[in-house]
């Protein structure tokens, strides 16, 4: 006899309660640094959302869209598995520096554990690039160039120039309101 829940093969029941959950169960939130990031998100949704001990958002850091790859370099960061230098290689420019900034706010950045050979020097690299960039949508918008998106990419570089304590927060914001 086959009842509704189970199935009876050759005298064996089985019960059938859909698919098996998974055997690595994935934590709401773990430590990274001295930051907390959602695992959650990021797993699921490849949001990378960062919060600070108190479970408030870390200032200038908002959540991001990422890909599949820099997601997996940083679930497995938290379970204690490197990336290898290929696997970093394979970031478009714009996660490396999002990385590197994830790295640098969580205080992360110092530990030689994670696989940057240049990774002494990938701050400063990154930072000229930003300051590069700086000026160069700084003269956009002095030559009359008032499209939002625009206006938009410079709060993005001010903020992440106030993350690396580039500028002071109170600059940034008094910089910005020029604008």
């Amino acid at each position: 006899m086959i009842s509704k829940n189970n199935i009876v093969d050759a005298g064996v029941t089985m019960w059938g309660y859909g698919l098996l959950p998974n055997k690595e169960v994935i934590t709401k939130h773990a430590k990274f640094g001295k930051n907390i990031i959602l695992l959650e998100k990021l797993c699921y949704k490849n949001i990378l959302s960062i919060k600070d001990k108190k479970m408030h958002s870390v200032e200038h850091l908002p959540n991001v869209k990422v890909s599949d790859t820099l997601a997996d370099i940083i679930i497995n960061i938290c379970k204690n598995e490197y990336p290898s230098k290929q696997t970093l290689d394979e970031l478009s420019s714009s996660e490396k520096q999002l990385f590197d900034i994830l790295l640098y706010v969580s205080g992360l950045r110092k530990n030689k554990f994670i696989g940057l050979a240049e990774n002494a020097s990938a701050k400063d690299a990154n930072i000229k690039e930003l300051k590069q960039r700086f000026k160069m949508v700084e003269a956009e918008i002095q030559a009359g160039n008032n499209n939002p998106v625009v206006k938009t990419e410079l709060k993005e570089i001010i903020n992440k120039l106030v993350l690396y304590h580039v500028i002071s927060q109170n600059n940034g914001k008094k910089y910005l309101q020029q604008y």
